[in-house]
């Protein structure tokens, strides 16, 4: 249960800190777009990141695995929370809209969580001594 409840808080913060930002920085995506967009791109890759190195420096064994099954529950809890945002109430927007706007982007989570889990995993593998 204890497990459960960490992968629920890891998505919960995969998704929170990326959404904070973009409430915070809202006002450039009118006049500014291209700054908007590099904002937010850099608070995705940045917080996977992070979340990602804390997450996995708990895991001893199977690190792909689990770098796989994390990158798709936080992609999965990205999508669900934002569709719950932004299906209604003053954020709403259209499922076509939201797809071709924001949906795509969240592939670069599992993206990174698989290079961290690769560079963990080889990180494990006791390296031959030099002589």
């Amino acid at each position: 249960m204890r497990s459960v409840g960490r992968e629920l808080g890891f998505a919960l913060l995969a998704w929170l800190v990326p959404f904070g930002m973009s409430i915070c920085v809202f006002q450039l995506k009118a006049n500014y777009r291209p700054l908007f967009e590099m904002i937010m791109s850099l608070t995705l890759t940045a917080n996977t990141a992070l979340l990602g190195l804390v997450y996995l420096r708990r895991v001893t064994t199977r690190h792909l695995i689990r770098a796989a099954g994390i990158g798709t529950t936080w992609v999965i809890a990205n999508w669900t929370l934002d569709l719950l945002m932004f299906s209604g109430g003053p954020m709403q927007m259209t499922f076509h809209h939201y797809l071709m706007d924001i949906a795509g982007a969240y592939f670069v989570i599992p993206v990174i969580t698989l290079a961290l889990g690769a560079a963990a995993a080889s990180a494990t593998k006791v390296q031959p001594q030099a002589r």
